[in-house]
């Protein structure tokens, strides 16, 4: 499928190209290239590089998780220090 839309963007340029006396097979090209950088971008960016709902989600909860081990901190049932373990490697898992 993303071919088709890949090749329908580079057909598109040499529609446009044509309609203003351009070369159009040099726009097709132009398209096509636009293609792949386009590719070459949702590959570096998707896995990682962008924080989406889930990823968000994922933080609340995280938070929500230290604001409950806070609260058995204060209530004495976890020492300082356990409290501090748990809250880092929680953080760890969002970072």
């Amino acid at each position: 499928m993303a071919f088709l839309a890949w090749i329908a963007l580079a057909a598109v340029c040499a529609l446009i190209a044509r309609s203003k006396g351009r070369n159009p097979w040099a726009w097709a090209g132009w398209g096509l290239l636009g293609g792949v950088i386009s590719v070459a971008i949702i590959l570096v960016k998707s896995p990682l590089g962008m924080a989406g709902p889930a990823s968000a989600t994922r933080s609340h909860e995280t938070l929500n998780l230290i604001r409950e081990l806070a609260d058995l901190r204060d209530r004495g049932i976890l020492s300082p220090q356990e409290f501090e373990v748990k809250k880092d490697e929680l953080l760890n898992k969002i970072n």
